[in-house]
């Protein structure tokens, strides 16, 4: 069968699992500062976060002494840039942006911010953290400000992930695994993304390598690991860190037994940069190993190796010989994937679920098939679920998507 192709659905695209722009502002103009939450949590849109830098600048100009409207400004500007760098340049390291700041004039940059904030509030729990945040590299020298941070506020969850990095950066594994653990009991993670990500664990083979590209996909697998022992048998190798970490990167070739790529990259996660870490490690691996990627992984990275990537449900297997990725699908769907999250919730999770878009790829290969086998009943089941996953898309950038879903599952 031929590797990755998806069914008779054109136009369809992979939702990136470091998604940006998955959940828009109203339409009607925001009066009050509010919160802006970690993109771990919740994203939203670009000119929300640009409004948002505004607002609490506005607050700051009242009361400088409040650490919660340093914090968010400063998330807002960041995830601005972050943001503005996705639409504008996405082929560059976002951190090598400069364009954004110009957008609008009340745009700050993360050093002036910060020079600021220890005018403002020096040495305390937000003056250490964001100056940790705003950091460009994950060194120990940096990681006293963090410890610093933690020392004044140990149940400040949105810190957790920094340290569970720092952790995976520097090979401590049962301190990961504590601040996992922790951060677990807080309920501060997002269901929907351990829910995703348990499906995504579950596609692989048995000491499988799982290549994911952001946040989102490297934490979630690393709590369920850490925190619910599933699949901890799997390696997550997160791949801007392995360019940008030479110690993160010994560490992960020696565990896998791949020999050393002793080299000093520039200019931080550009694509070539990561494309060739990749194509390293696909040309040096032990034959026997198998490899994955996510599905967000950016289609300039696996141009070199694309036939060789097979869709076995929500990850795409390497392999150099071919693959009945229809068989794998129809296991995985039917029997490892959990889904009654998709069909109702118990929770209330900010996290917008647009990421379940992911599901519809191998649905309609496994809609097709059942189909033209005539065995409606599972035609129909597949229909469903995608028809479902389709009607709770929200994303105003997934419209379209969210036409061809519709339109070939209710043919």
């Amino acid at each position: 069968m031929k590797n990755y192709s998806y069914g008779l659905i054109t136009g369809f695209i992979i939702i990136l699992i470091f998604s940006f722009n998955s959940k828009s502002t109203s339409s009607e103009t925001t009066i009050n500062a509010e919160d802006v939450p970690l993109i771990v949590k919740d994203s939203r849109s670009h000119e929300f976060y640009v409004e948002q830098a505004l607002l609490w600048k506005e607050v700051l100009d009242h009361d400088k002494s409040n650490e919660n409207a340093w914090y968010n400004l400063f998330k807002a500007n960041r995830f601005a840039k972050l943001t503005y760098n996705s639409e504008h340049s996405p082929g560059k390291s976002w951190v090598e942006n400069t364009e954004w700041i110009n957008e609008a004039n009340h745009l700050m940059k993360g050093n002036d911010i910060i020079s600021q904030i220890e005018k403002s509030i020096p040495k305390t729990f937000m003056a250490y953290y964001l100056k940790f945040y705003n950091r460009e590299n994950i060194g120990n020298e940096d990681f006293s400000l963090l410890e610093k941070a933690y020392a004044i506020n140990p149940d400040f969850y949105d810190i957790y992930d920094d340290f569970i990095i720092h952790f995976e950066v520097f090979n401590n594994k049962k301190k990961r695994k504590e601040f996992n653990k922790k951060w677990f009991k807080s309920n501060d993670f997002s269901q929907n993304l351990l829910n995703y990500y348990y499906n995504v664990l579950m596609t692989l083979k048995p000491n499988s390598v799982f290549f994911c590209y952001g946040d989102n996909d490297l934490l979630a697998s690393f709590m369920l690991q850490d925190a619910l022992g599933v699949r901890e048998d799997i390696t997550v190798v997160n791949i801007p860190l392995m360019v940008t970490e030479k110690n993160y990167r010994s560490t992960i070739f020696k565990k896998l037994n791949i020999k050393p790529l002793n080299k000093d990259f520039q200019n931080g996660w550009s694509d070539s940069n990561m494309k060739e870490v990749i194509e390293y490690m696909i040309a040096n691996k032990p034959k026997e190993l198998p490899l994955y990627f996510g599905l967000g992984l950016k289609n300039t990275l696996k141009k070199n190796f694309e036939e060789k990537l097979y869709l076995v449900g929500l990850a795409l297997e390497y392999s150099e010989t071919n693959i009945d990725n229809l068989a794998e699908l129809k296991k995985n769907y039917n029997h490892k994937y959990l889904l009654d999250y998709i069909n109702i919730q118990f929770s209330n999770d900010d996290y917008e679920i647009s990421l379940n878009a992911n599901y519809i790829h191998g649905i309609s290969l496994l809609y097709d098939h059942y189909k033209m086998s005539g065995d409606m009943n599972k035609a129909k089941e597949m229909s469903d679920l995608a028809l479902l996953i389709a009607n709770n898309i929200e994303s105003p950038y997934l419209v379209e998507f969210k036409k061809n879903v519709i339109h070939h599952f209710s043919k």
